[in-house]
């Protein structure tokens, strides 16, 4: 399955939850790519404990705090969201 479609409907929950409103803390909804030596890399997005709420609606599960070192933003509303790489 390819990332695109749900990556751009976790974009546009985020925004209609977080866009026009006020919003804790300058929410932010985090990307990781993992290759692991495959041919196609497998996206895996992160959301912080304060945005629960969204996570919940996309059926996200909990899990531990991920690295910092690979991690990048997916969408937020202070820095420009990044693509979806292949």
């Amino acid at each position: 399955m390819l990332a695109g479609e749900p990556l751009e409907r976790i974009k546009a929950l985020f925004l209609s939850t977080y866009g026009n409103h006020g919003a804790p803390n300058e929410p932010a909804v985090y990307i990781q790519h993992e290759s692991e030596g495959r041919l196609h890399c497998e996206a895996k997005v992160y959301f912080p404990p304060e945005i629960a709420d969204l996570a919940r609606q996309v059926g996200a599960a909990p899990c531990s705090k991920p690295s910092l070192n690979s991690l990048g933003v997916l969408i937020s509303l202070t820095e420009p969201s990044v693509s979806s790489k292949p």
